[in-house]
């Protein structure tokens, strides 16, 4: 059983040594593409060709192709959500897509009850979680923060425009969330320079 739950984490968290198609997976046609040199790898096992700047319309379609027949997704102005069915998330339970002005701006994955229990339950598989992301990215997190009695969260500072964080809230989430912190910025200063900026 531990054997299969590693296997699964080295999948889901799109190591190289594990995934040696990845590079075809990248590929995006995006011209907009910050934070495309950043060390901090998105996982392209679980989102395929959706990449920082995907279009929320190409994201959407991406998603429905390599989830449609497993999960709910739903597409809000500011998000796409992915909710597996109770028995299918046997890793996985919840790909969080966030969008501003109509593009990718973060991506998330949210690991299962199940699978955290198969590692030894939330604290053993935060601390499986956080090792694993080292070994990928070459890094050790540059701080664990106790933001409260419930909340845990290992970041990696910004490499190229983008952050990585793993993130543990009690009593039973555990996710790894990437930002492409330079293209929200170039957003945030679009919009405050046009008001249709992205649109």
């Amino acid at each position: 059983m531990m054997k299969r739950c590693v296997l699964a984490l080295c999948i889901v968290v799109g190591s190289v040594s594990c995934t040696p198609e990845t590079v075809a997976n990248n590929k995006t046609t995006n011209s907009l593409k910050p934070c495309e040199s950043s060390k901090w790898k998105i996982m392209p096992k679980v989102f395929g060709s959706v990449v920082y700047g995907t279009s929320a319309a190409v994201a959407r379609a991406e998603m429905d192709r390599l989830y449609g027949q497993s999960a709910d997704i739903e597409q809000e102005e500011e998000a796409i959500s992915i909710t597996f069915h109770a028995n299918k998330a046997e890793t996985i339970d919840v790909i969080m897509l966030a969008l501003r002005g109509g593009v990718v701006t973060k991506l998330g994955v949210s690991y299962s009850k199940r699978f955290q229990n198969e590692l030894g339950g939330m604290t053993s598989a935060f601390v499986a979680i956080i090792k694993k992301m080292i070994e990928l990215v070459g890094k050790k997190s540059d701080h664990i923060n106790k933001e409260s009695d419930k909340k845990y969260v290992a970041e990696w500072g910004e490499s190229e425009g983008a952050t990585l964080e793993v993130v543990s809230l009690a009593p039973s989430m555990i996710y790894v969330r990437y930002t492409c912190e330079e293209l929200e910025r170039q957003i945030a200063e679009g919009r405050a320079k046009n008001a249709n900026y992205g649109f």
